[in-house]
């Protein structure tokens, strides 16, 4: 028993530790505004109650420069916002699980737009996904209405070349994808 319970206190503390180093993480580097930019899009506009809601996210380099960013799931590299019909935030219940880091980076070429993909958490069959349900950020729109989400970003990023190579980067978190409308209806 004393033993469940160190693991459960271990797997709870690294869990509420990846919330508050994110936040913290990005706001250690100088802002880069109009570096990246972040493209959500949901898999469609209407659903049933209980169905998955599901989004994609993309990343494109505005500039001249080529950045690298960590190879993360979507959940990792950015939050999401969402607001019920009456413009109000709703709360997630966290996220479910957790990922693993992997010394990996992905490059975005100068003027290059590349789709997050990731492989499913809860598999070892190393299926890659570009389309990740909002459950994976604690989210479960369980009730009819229209919905807003946005996609905040939370990552850094480093130049990859040119007079800022190396140089770490955090994107703004009022830097904020585009705004999707779902339905979900009875």
């Amino acid at each position: 028993m004393k033993r469940y319970v160190l693991i459960l206190g271990t797997i709870l503390c690294c869990s509420l530790g990846l919330g508050i180093n994110r936040t913290v993480r990005a706001a250690q580097y100088q802002l880069a505004p109009g570096v990246l930019t972040i493209h959500l899009e949901p898999d469609r506009q209407i659903y049933q109650v209980s169905e998955p809601i599901r989004v994609r996210i993309s990343i494109r380099n505005s500039t001249s420069e080529d950045y690298v960013i960590a190879s993360l799931p979507p959940w990792a590299l950015c939050d999401l916002t969402i607001l019920n019909d009456k413009n109000e935030p709703l709360l997630n219940k966290g996220i479910l699980f957790g990922y693993r880091m992997r010394m990996a980076a992905i490059r975005y070429p100068a003027g290059s737009t590349q789709f997050v993909g990731f492989a499913y958490p809860r598999t070892t069959s190393g299926l890659l996904s570009y389309w990740a349900p909002i459950s994976y950020w604690g989210y479960h729109l369980e009730r009819p209405g229209t919905y807003t989400i946005t996609a905040v970003p939370n990552f850094t990023t480093f130049a990859a070349g040119g007079p800022e190579m190396n140089r770490r980067f955090a994107l703004s978190t009022r830097e904020t994808s585009n705004a999707v409308r779902i339905q979900i209806v009875k």
